[in-house]
């Protein structure tokens, strides 16, 4: 899938666009983002983990997982145990809203 390029912090703003997002530093030279955002789209859900050593790394770290590297069966998942469950990809420009098959 071809996107334009953004810098981290617009790729941090786009993952805070669909979830509560923060980054946060474990210790030194140790970030992640943390989020709310898990993986769907095979009957199960699952989440990503970073360990960086800047925030920039970090926020890279996490949009690779959750939108470079995401199989194109996959997709994300916000509020995955409540009724306002969303499904999102990144359609190369924007978030893109995934149709929930029926359970």
């Amino acid at each position: 899938m071809s996107t334009i390029e953004l810098t981290w912090e617009q790729k941090f703003a786009a993952l805070r666009a669909i979830s509560e997002v923060s980054l946060k530093m474990r210790g030194p030279g140790n970030w992640y983002v943390s989020d709310h955002i898990e993986i769907g789209g095979d009957g199960f859900l699952s989440g990503v983990t970073q360990a960086a050593a800047t925030p920039e790394e970090a926020v890279q770290d996490a949009w690779n997982q959750l939108v470079v590297d995401l199989p194109s069966d996959r997709h994300l998942v916000i509020g995955g145990n409540s009724r306002t469950r969303q499904c999102y990809r990144w359609n190369g420009f924007m978030w893109e809203t995934v149709e929930q098959k029926p359970a």
